[in-house]
């Protein structure tokens, strides 16, 4: 057993997480060449086969027939050395002609598992641009993408010597784009550009989506800085000359140029019927607070989305068409992670109207893969429903072969009478008479007197038992029993939310504003994860029944 235990452990140990690809420069002059750079771990005994195509480029030359690929290295863990190995691939690429270099499908087949890699695109000049001391340009991971595929931006500054106080002039729209962003902190790194070392600051990223196909341009943005300004100086003194620098600070405004991108119209053949709208990797996660329900009772459901695509025009898809549900407005929320990343949930709220056996439900949701040009569909599984009480389809939960026995029941017990007086003939029969005698009348006529005596007697003290109908609202005062008992108190109130059943309330303004704003904090408290004081004020709820009371 043991054994095999270990030869689990070095088959999932042969197996790299992960691979990192790049190139040496996002911008190079149409004579110049730049490199492919990629690396992984591989513990196998297996070769990795690394692949990748070229648009606009070609291969000059690399290192994969080469020992310099391979570099063994050693660390110790549990008290043992153990080895790993690094591969470390170099391809030096031509660009063919002006425009973009993009070297995409970057895949490591590793045998069991093959693991890819994001589109790399490198601007090709048809010269060598003569580069100032400052300036700053927008680059993006591709140029070419789908409609609703994920776009990473981010606007460089680039620099010599010292900049301070960098300050926008011009935000970009970025028209035709979804777009989210944020402002990031401004880390100086050195880099080279066409064989130059410049220190560069990233003073805006973000992350696009185009909204429709065909040529697109990426907005130029428009930043003001301070930079020093050194000049040289001579002076004599004693009869001795020397030279000092003295620096005066200058204002500078920089724009960046416009970055064409291409949108792709994501094929319409195949395209699945459940197709979301959604382009790239996501995952779904359905969850129900229960599977059993009382009539009039709440059902509460949630969804949650992550992925790479445009979450925001994502639209919840329906869990439940029975007509036993009542639909609340579902709730969306989009959750953040860090201003680029981001999940959206779904809030849905069902109200049980009478009894009924809801089937199992699926539900097919597709996303489109830009890597493999492939649908992808995930299936949702809503489980079977229940809803338990007085209603108009009870007899829906019973079993057929119930419905049967009762039908049979039904037919034959008249027919087992007859057979049974026929049978007994010569017996004598007696009948009960349908004729009441006097003293019949009169015993009924008096328990009814003192029925009704003792009713109007006890009448103040049921209403004295009956006079908070809102006990147990008081003991558990949070949103779902809020909700059970608004809903309940406004049979009268069409709406699809608590909301609309608030302003059909037959109450004062103020009372009104009372239940908004604790329809609205419970909510906070039960989908946000807030803390808010939920306060009971009886004389509101009791308005709230004296209402219903009178108009029934």
């Amino acid at each position: 057993m043991f054994k095999y235990i270990i030869l689990i452990l070095l088959t999932f140990s042969s197996i790299a997480q992960t691979i990192t690809a790049k190139v040496s420069s996002s911008e190079v002059a149409l004579e110049d060449s730049f490199k492919l750079i990629i690396n992984f771990e591989y513990q196998g005994e297996t070769e990795p086969y690394v692949s990748f195509k070229l648009n606009n480029a070609e291969i000059v030359s690399d290192n994969t027939n080469d020992a310099s690929r391979l570099m063994v290295k050693g660390y110790f863990a549990g008290g043992k050395m153990i080895q790993k190995k690094v591969y470390n691939y170099v391809y030096e690429l031509r660009a063919l002609k002006k425009g973009s270099a993009i070297v995409r499908d970057i895949k490591v087949d590793f045998g069991n598992e093959v693991i890819k890699h994001r589109s790399l695109t490198v601007r090709i000049l048809s010269q060598r641009a003569r580069l100032q001391d400052y300036f700053i340009r927008a680059e993006v991971d591709k140029t070419q993408a789908y409609v609703g595929e994920k776009i990473d931006l981010v606007y460089y500054v680039y620099f010599k010597g010292e900049i301070t106080n960098p300050e926008f002039v011009k935000f970009p729209v970025q028209k035709n784009f979804l777009k989210r962003f944020e402002l990031p902190r401004t880390n100086v790194e050195r880099v080279s550009v066409q064989g130059d070392v410049y220190k560069r600051i990233p003073v805006y990223k973000s992350v696009l989506y185009p909204e429709k196909p065909g040529n697109l341009s990426i907005d130029p943005i428009e930043v003001r800085f301070q930079h020093p300004d050194y000049k040289n100086r001579r002076g004599n003194a004693f009869g001795m000359s020397f030279s000092f620098s003295s620096a005066t600070y200058k204002s500078k405004t920089i724009r960046s140029e416009r970055v064409k991108i291409k949108a792709l119209q994501i094929p319409m053949e195949n395209m699945p019927k459940s197709f979301t709208g959604l382009v790239g990797k996501h995952s779904f996660n359905l969850s129900l607070n229960k599977s059993k329900i009382v009539v009039n009772d709440v059902l509460e459901a949630r969804l949650e989305v992550r992925g790479d695509g445009a979450l925001e025009k994502f639209d919840a898809p329906t869990l439940i068409n029975s007509d036993a549900f009542e639909v609340f407005e579902t709730r969306a929320e989009m959750v953040e992670q860090t201003p680029l990343i981001k999940n959206k949930v779904f809030d849905y709220t069902f109200l049980a109207k009478r009894a009924e056996f809801v089937s199992q439900r699926k539900i097919e949701l597709s996303t489109f893969d830009p890597a493999s040009g492939q649908f992808e569909t995930t299936e949702l599984v809503v489980d079977p429903l229940v809803i338990i009480g007085s209603g108009s389809a009870a007899s829906n939960i019973a079993s057929s072969e119930t419905k049967e026995v009762v039908k049979n029941k039904q037919v034959t017990m008249p027919e087992v009478q007859k057979t049974i007086l026929a049978e007994n003939i010569m017996a004598p029969v007696f009948v009960v008479s349908n004729k009441r005698s006097l003293w019949d009348i009169i015993n009924y006529s008096l328990a009814g007197i003192i029925i009704l005596i003792l009713v109007i007697t006890a009448f103040p003290y049921i209403r004295f038992f009956d006079r908070d109908p809102f006990k147990n609202l008081k003991n558990e005062f949070n949103y779902s029993n809020i909700f059970h008992y608004i809903t309940i108190f406004t049979p009268s109130v069409h709406g699809d939310s608590l909301n609309d059943r608030i302003k059909g309330m037959r109450v004062s303004d103020e009372a009104r504003k009372y239940f908004f704003d604790l329809v609205d904090n419970a909510g906070k408290n039960e989908y946000k994860g807030a803390k808010l004081p939920l306060k009971y004020k009886k004389e509101y709820w009791q308005e709230l029944a004296r209402a219903e009371y009178e108009n029934n």
